[in-house]
């Protein structure tokens, strides 16, 4: 009794607030449970049993722990000196710092967000945000822990692997950064890591090479393999290309070569004990022009895949063209309503690439889109936000090199030709297409050392007037903070609350 009478007591000098004091001579026990059970007047959402701050307890920290959650990212007062939690275990309970992030989110879990999707029970579609620098990933994951809504990071071949990639990572290093973001913040989201376009010649590096199947089919497999044992759960099995080929390769060689990637995947996570992974398959992203009818060959290319496939291994998610493409804002509502339907007969969600750019991304939840992938556009934010204190620079006097180290690395580097039909050089091309390109392609050298060296400079010259990291980043949440809200994210790491 004295012991409770101490926590009530403790609990109002704390908070400012008065807690009833009880008298009668209830079991230790179950007074232990009513203090408990008190609901904290600033956290409303807080749950009503067993989620107390134990913050303001007479008892040793270790005998309870906290595990609730308020709505607001701020650090709550009374907590902000315990480590920050990460989802594990199922929706509702919040894990320490100190393990894989790829590992928090099971396959069983993942469906909690999918089930009510493909039920249509709920309306969100899931963010995937591909990590193309330090800043990007950074402000993904406050975004997300900010509006307490659930990330998908999506690395491709190109971005992420064991070579490093164009960003340096290699996927255990991105799954360490990710968690060290995530002990830094007071709430960790929710995260899931992917492998996206995971698939021969996926890597330009492949491509350019003019590498076989063979040859391909082996360096994905090394992706792959780095990838689960990294802690990957989420596997996109990309075979939609073919540099031998003329036009788009065939759909049974798409179903065949997509059947072997998925069976090699299943039998490695089997042999090596790993938890279940979510696939993800599908088509080109951009029908090809040669390509007449592209909802017949998503029907042929999911009902041979049907047919070939396990259950247990089919895929959650099918990328297929709903009129998203790279540098425009169109989609294309009524002909994705029609490909949504196509693909949830056979089990699956519809996931969008190049949304980047989309002008109506709040469309995608009306239409029943599960997912949607941001790449590039995030670039031409971080882009921008570096312009912009490149001119901050300018105004007092200062001599950037920034732009200068970032144009030079881009034309070096030559992957801005993937996305032009021009085969002369860099300066040729019409000012706007430079700009576009410098904005969105500026993701291939963020890394680059004479970039990375001219960025520092930059924010060395502005910082008497301006903390530049943390206006890049601001710009960058921003960004995302604002699909969250457009894609119905927001809230949506409660589970109770999204299925509601």
């Amino acid at each position: 009794m004295l012991l409770y009478s101490m926590c009530l007591q403790q609990r109002a000098a704390l908070w400012g607030t008065q807690q009833p004091v009880c008298i009668w001579p209830i079991p230790s026990a179950l007074l232990w449970l009513l203090y408990c059970s008190q609901p904290s007047p600033h956290s409303p959402k807080t749950r009503p049993l067993f989620h107390s701050a134990w913050s303001g307890c007479p008892l040793p920290a270790f005998w309870c722990r906290p595990c609730y959650w308020s709505p607001s990212s701020t650090p709550d007062p009374r907590t902000a000196h315990t480590k920050p939690r990460i989802h594990s275990g199922s929706w509702h309970s919040w894990k320490k710092r100190g393990t894989a992030m790829g590992n928090d989110v099971t396959q069983a879990q993942l469906s909690n967000w999918v089930a009510p999707l493909q039920d249509g029970t709920a309306a969100y579609t899931l963010l995937a945000v591909c990590p193309t620098s330090d800043a990007v990933l950074r402000a993904a994951l406050q975004a997300a822990s900010q509006a307490q809504a659930p990330l998908l990071i999506a690395a491709t071949r190109n971005q992420v692997d064991i070579d490093g990639g164009y960003t340096g990572w290699t996927p255990q290093a991105l799954m360490d950064r990710t968690e060290i973001i995530c002990a830094s913040l007071s709430e960790a989201p929710p995260v899931i890591t992917c492998v996206d376009h995971g698939g021969p010649w996926c890597k330009d590096a492949e491509r350019n090479a003019g590498a076989s199947w063979h040859e391909a089919k082996a360096g994905t497999q090394a992706t792959l393999r780095a990838a689960l044992d990294a802690g990957y759960r989420y596997v996109h099995i990309d075979a939609t290309i073919d540099p031998h080929r003329h036009g788009p390769p065939p759909v049974s060689d798409m179903v065949d070569r997509t059947d072997a990637l998925l069976r090699w995947t299943e039998a490695y996570r089997r042999e090596n004990g790993m938890p279940h992974i979510t696939y993800e398959v599908g088509i080109e992203e951009v029908a090809p022009p040669d390509v007449t009818d592209p909802s017949k060959r998503l029907e042929a290319f999911l009902t041979q895949l049907d047919a070939t496939l396990p259950s247990d291994m089919a895929p959650t998610f099918v990328v297929s063209d709903v009129g998203t493409s790279f540098g425009t804002g169109q989609f294309e509502a009524a002909h994705a309503q029609q490909v949504v339907e196509q693909v949830r007969a056979h089990g699956a969600l519809v996931k969008a690439h190049y949304s980047d750019f989309v002008d109506a991304l709040d469309a995608y939840p009306r239409c029943g889109m599960g997912g949607a992938n941001i790449g590039p556009g995030l670039s031409a934010v971080e882009y921008q936000a570096l312009r912009e204190l490149e001119a901050l620079a300018k105004a007092i006097d200062a001599t950037p090199t920034w732009h200068n180290a970032l144009r030079n690395a881009l034309v070096r580097s030559g992957r801005w030709r993937k996305w032009v039909d021009h085969d002369g050089a860099f300066d040729a091309l019409d000012d706007e297409t430079q700009n576009r390109l410098l904005e969105t392609g500026s993701r291939y050298v963020w890394a680059d050392p004479e970039v990375e060296a001219a960025r520092t400079e930059l924010y060395d010259q502005v910082a008497r007037y301006r903390d530049a990291d943390a206006y890049v980043v601001w710009r960058l949440r921003s960004a995302v903070e604002q699909m969250l809200h457009l894609l119905n994210l927001v809230g949506r790491a409660d589970m109770e609350a999204a299925i509601a």
